[in-house]
């Protein structure tokens, strides 16, 4: 599944185990800022507008990813998807 973002070719993946909700895992790359960041990083081909939207639709969509994987940095907070958003609110 491909959401617009940083640029066209930005996707993320979700893999999990049937039955199994500790095994659930949102491969965010690149659209998903860890914990760590401190920044948005380079922005000359994003869509600044667009990203936060697409960073709502995976907090609807997997509000219980057991483990999500940002494109740089730590894995080990489950909580990259509401600082990416909370990064691109203090951007706007």
């Amino acid at each position: 599944m491909f959401y617009d973002c940083l640029s066209k070719d930005k996707s993320y993946s979700y893999l999990r185990r049937k039955a199994c909700q500790q095994c659930s895992v949102l491969y965010g790359g690149c659209l998903v800022k860890s914990t760590e960041n401190k920044d948005l990083g380079y922005l000359a081909d994003a869509d600044t507008t667009e990203w936060p939207r697409s960073i709502r639709r995976l907090i609807d969509r997997y509000p219980h990813a057991a483990y999500i994987i940002p494109g740089h940095f730590d894995c080990l907070d489950n909580r990259s998807l509401q600082h990416t958003l909370d990064l691109l609110q203090a951007h706007s």
